[in-house]
Order: structure tokens, then C-alpha cells, then sequence
């Protein structure tokens, strides 16, 4: 049977404790390790991406040294399964892009030639990128020419993706921003760690229980939440579209004890026989 790789694993937290978030991003990233097991990585605010190929479990120890030194109170990880772009390293994320904000995708973008056009119309060519990095750059434009309004630009970014992702970004001031699609296709949840005084994000809520920590809500449908020293703020850009959530996340990808848009995935199960 071939092994279906459509999906990717994304975790962020942020502390308002203060407290450095590393040890719950390596104990949320192996909670969703069945979610990518090609390469994964961590980004702080210094936009300065630790990235490893294979299991995180497989190369953790040669890995810890590094990631004790990247202390802090917020960061995002993800894991990755390959959809667009090869395998290697390089294409392993989060992706710096420039010196501004890290990003990580899960999901896949399926016009990346209006991205790539639009993108070369302002004198941009990253030639050989994935659709994550595509998007990246495109928001940075986006950024510049809306001078630097975040919600104004992932509003018209999303009128340019075609397809279906979760975006979890973190800027060079220690912000970050959670965006779910329009028709809510790939599962982001929120959480809350009360030791740490942590907002978490997830790609299921099996990554929240796994630390002792509490599922408050699923992202909606065509919104961004944003986290920063001023607390939780959301924006939406929904324009009422129908959800069309993955199938495959029920009875096939997701773990048994996450739920997903406030479905059980075992009970999912159970009842598909």
C-alpha cells in the first residue's frame, strides 16, 4: 500500500511566564512526530532556524547542546512529510524569510506559479523554492506594500493561495501568528499550558495532552490568531466559505485521542467500523 504523505506536523507556544518554551516545543513535536518523519526544526525570534533530517527522537541527543542555547519564551516547530519540494534539508522547515519572521507550513499550496509570478513582477526569483517558502516571500511584499499591517497582508495573500494550509509564523520581535485556510481543510488547534502560563498551537490536540496541558479551541476557518506581550488577538478573513475538512485526518492520519473541529477522532473511527 502506498504510504500517503499529504500532511506535515506544526507546533508553536509562547510563555507569558516567560518561561523558555523549548523543552514543551521537543515534547509537543514527538507527540506529532506520525504527522512528518522526513525532517524537522525550531525557530526562536533570532530567525535563526535549527533544522535536523529523520526522527527527532533519532537525532535529539547531538541536538539538545544546541537547543538549550536557543532559550525563549516563544518559538513554532514543525515536522514535515515532503509535498512540494524534495526531501533534503533545505527544504526542511520553519524557513527564515530574510531577517523578518520564520514560517511553517502544513499543507499544500497548488498554484505556486501566480506566486511566483507575482513575486517576479517585484524583482523576487527564489528559484527551486517549495510553495511554503513562495507564500513567505509573497507576504513579505505583502508586508512592505501594506506597511507592515499584518492582517491587511495575510487577508490578500489569502485571496492568492490556492489550496489548503496552516501557517505558523514567528517575527524577529517575538510575535506569533497562527492562520488557518478558509474551508478549515487542515486541523490547528489552541491550547493552554497553566504551569508555564503558555498559549500553545497544534496541529492536534494529542501535542497539548502529552505535556499536561488543556485543548481551549480550534482555530477558526479563515482567521489569524496572534500572540504577543499584549496577550491573545484574532482577525478573521473569512468570507463564508464551506468547510471542507480532510477525511483522511478521521480515519486514517490523525491520532486516536486528538479531536479535531470538536470531533473525536476514535469515535470517528468507531463509527466508520
Amino acid at each position: 500500500m502506498t504510504e500517503i504523505k499529504e500532511k506535515c506536523g506544526i507546533f508553536g507556544a509562547y510563555s507569558y511566564s516567560g518561561s523558555d518554551v523549548i523543552p514543551l516545543m521537543i515534547t509537543g513535536l514527538r507527540a506529532l512526530q506520525h504527522r512528518g518523519q522526513e525532517a524537522w526544526g525550531i525557530s526562536t525570534s533570532t530567525i535563526n532556524p535549527y533544522k535536523q533530517k529523520g526522527l527527532l527522537t533519532e537525532n535529539l541527543d547531538k541536538s539538545v547542546p544546541i537547543l538549550e542555547k536557543m532559550t525563549s519564551n516563544a518559538a513554532i516547530g514543525h515536522l514535515r512529510y515532503s509535498t512540494v519540494g524534495g526531501s533534503s534539508l533545505r527544504h526542511a522547515q520553519p524557513m527564515a524569510v530574510g531577517n523578518k519572521f520564520a514560517i511553517a507550513h502544513n499543507g499544500t499550496i497548488s498554484d505556486t506559479k501566480t506566486l511566483e509570478k507575482n513575486l517576479k513582477e517585484r524583482g523576487i526569483s527564489p528559484n527551486g523554492c517549495n510553495d511554503t517558502t513562495l507564500a513567505g516571500y509573497r507576504l513579505q511584499t505583502l508586508l512592505k506594500e501594506n506597511n507592515w499591517d499584518w492582517y491587511s497582508a495575510i487577508e490578500k495573500l489569502a485571496e492568492e493561495l490556492v489550496g489548503a494550509y496552516c501557517f505558523l509564523i514567528i517575527t524577529n520581535d517575538g510575535k506569533v501568528f497562527a492562520i488557518r485556510d478558509t474551508r478549515g481543510f487542515r486541523p490547528l488547534c489552541i491550547g493552554y499550558h497553566k504551569q508555564t502560563e503558555s498559549y500553545i498551537f497544534a496541529s492536534e490536540s494529542c501535542g497539548l495532552y502529552v505535556m499536561g496541558a488543556s485543548l481551549v479551541r480550534d482555530v477558526k476557518q479563515g482567521e489569524v490568531v496572534r500572540l504577543d506581550k499584549n496577550g491573545m488577538d484574532s482577525f478573521s478573513f473569512y468570507k463564508g466559505e464551506r468547510a471542507t475538512h480532510c477525511a483522511f485526518e478521521y480515519s486514517y492520519f490523525a491520532h486516536p485521542s486528538s479531536i479535531i473541529d470538536g470531533r473525536s477522532v476514535y469515535h470517528a473511527r468507531k463509527e466508520l467500523g
